[in-house]
């Protein structure tokens, strides 16, 4: 948002009247609309590796392009130059909190690219074959996919789940059994001759 009226003085504010469209204006304010920013999802043909504490500071520095490079903590998988012949294109078609479906046409074997914050506990399908999901620019999702068209899956599972639930029905077997142990000694004790003897005096 910028002021209605730019004095012909203020080149940062005509550059931006210059640059962007206007989607909307009120007496005071017009309202730009930003047409530079990252998309939600794209495609890398190209991996450089750093250390954790050298990727914000690298990405800072405006050396890398992060819309063709990616920033990687580990070895990247294989990626394939682009032969420049194929369209490519990234569309999320579905998103969930804990799933997100991506139709992906990659130029040759690329890394996809999500603009999510990466976490633990984020698995990752392409056409129904599990890969792995790595940091990409420290931060962000990063799926391998193979040149030409397909369908990524990604769904979210919380990290320990399964071990929680292990724990929890062994813990639960283990009640069921000391309570079962519990009632039959009850009853030996209700029935022994002592007691029947003590109940009848």
């Amino acid at each position: 948002m910028i002021p209605r009226d730019v004095p012909s003085d203020r080149n940062d504010l005509q550059a931006l009247i210059a640059t962007f469209p206007e989607v909307a204006s009120t007496s005071s304010v017009r309202t730009l609309r930003y047409t530079e920013g990252m998309p939600r999802a794209w495609i890398a043909h190209h991996a450089i590796l750093a250390e954790r504490e050298e990727v914000a500071s690298l990405l800072a520095s405006g050396t890398v392009d992060v819309r063709t490079t990616a920033v990687l903590e580990k070895g990247p998988p294989p990626l394939d130059r682009p032969s420049g012949l194929v369209n490519e294109h990234a569309e999320i078609t579905s998103y969930e909190p804990s799933t997100i479906e991506v139709n992906v046409t990659s130029d040759g074997r690329g890394l996809l690219v999500l603009g999510e914050t990466y976490a633990d506990g984020w698995n990752a399908w392409v056409d129904g074959q599990q890969v792995d999901v790595v940091p990409v620019d420290g931060v962000l999702r990063g799926i391998p996919v193979p040149g030409g068209t397909h369908a990524v899956t990604l769904t979210f599972e919380s990290p320990g789940l399964n071990q929680g639930l292990v724990i929890f029905g062994a813990t639960l077997v283990i009640v069921i059994a000391a309570f079962g142990r519990a009632v039959r000694l009850d009853r030996r004790v209700s029935r022994s001759p002592a007691t029947t003897a003590a109940r009848s005096g």
